[in-house]
């Protein structure tokens, strides 16, 4: 969240497939809220313009944006990877952390 800016034309992009009520902490903080329905379309926007990405753990598994696919892509273009893990129970298995930190 520290680096996310306090204003701006920034976005946050999330799953179509994922969109909740929190995304307003993201509007927060001034960045736009984008939802993509596939992972091909974060080669079509701006790079600069995204602040980061934000999946909801506990849709992970079932979400059309893949999990390993969005963590490599998040990784090739330099973009910050959020994951909601609030709903996520402990008996999941934690793929999200498994992958290593995502800066």
């Amino acid at each position: 969240m520290l680096k996310l800016p306090l204003g701006g034309e920034k976005v946050v992009v999330v799953a179509a497939d994922q969109r909740t009520a929190y995304e307003h902490a993201i509007r927060a903080v001034g960045c736009v809220v984008l939802p993509i329905g596939r992972a091909a379309e974060l080669d079509q926007l701006p790079i600069e313009k995204i602040a980061a990405i934000c999946l909801v753990a506990s849709d992970v598994p079932k979400s059309v944006l893949p999990f390993d696919q969005i963590v490599l892509l998040s990784r090739q273009l330099g973009i910050p990877l959020i994951v909601d893990g609030a709903g996520a129970a402990p008996r999941f298995p934690k793929i999200w952390l498994q992958m290593g930190p995502i800066y």
